[in-house]
């Protein structure tokens, strides 16, 4: 039979706030071997537990059985608000206002978003649109010299500017991912809401 543990074989481990404390020893009125006694933590506190046996009710403090953070990360998840994506026909309802500007500008702020290297966005100054395309979330803006093919993801957005300027960065404004400046000083911004820029811009010659 084995002998019950002593003061020198209880294990030591760490209780929640960082200090060593001793694991009780289960059922001393029938000592039990070292490896059977296996301490536990139980939801925020530690608990010697006989091995094999579950969790029990007893075993939860009456302080997280009351607990509503379940109920109140639900209510915030049910509650989060996010950008409805826009559909084609909106889409193509912003592009056909390009349709005749000269742009005056391309901007492509996002890191890694320019997916190409020549040409570059300077080139298509004084460019006039002559057409746009859509293919689901792409899109193809095309002008007299060249053509800018725009990948959307899922989340990027156009807002339409009636009044636009090149961008600055300016402390509490968000920043576009790709902003397009016509000639008449209206404007075209791709936006995300999320910090990691997604949208890609490719440019290329017509032809």
């Amino acid at each position: 039979m084995n002998a019950p543990p002593t003061e020198r074989d209880r294990p030591r481990v760490l209780d929640y706030v960082g200090r060593r404390q001793d694991v009780p020893t289960a059922h001393q009125e029938r000592p039990l071997p070292l490896h059977a006694v296996t301490p536990r933590a139980c939801l925020g506190r530690l608990r010697a537990v006989p091995h094999g046996r579950q969790l029990a009710s007893e075993d939860v403090p009456e302080s997280r059985k009351n607990s509503d953070r379940g109920d109140r990360v639900a209510r915030v998840r049910h509650d989060h608000q996010v950008t409805a994506i826009q559909t084609a026909s909106q889409i193509h309802e912003i592009l056909d206002r390009l349709h005749g500007q000269e742009i005056a500008g391309l901007q492509v702020l996002g890191i890694n978003s320019l997916k190409s290297l020549s040409p570059m966005p300077d080139a298509l100054v004084g460019d006039t649109v002559t057409a746009t395309e859509i293919f689901d979330r792409l899109f193809r803006i095309s002008t007299n010299a060249h053509t800018i093919v725009v990948d959307l993801q899922r989340t990027g957005r156009l807002v339409w500017l009636d009044s636009a300027a090149p961008f600055t960065l300016v402390p509490g404004t968000s920043r576009p991912t790709v902003r397009l400046l016509l000639a008449d000083g209206s404007g075209l911004d791709l936006t995300e809401p999320a910090k990691t820029k997604r949208i890609t811009v490719t440019l290329g010659t017509a032809g």
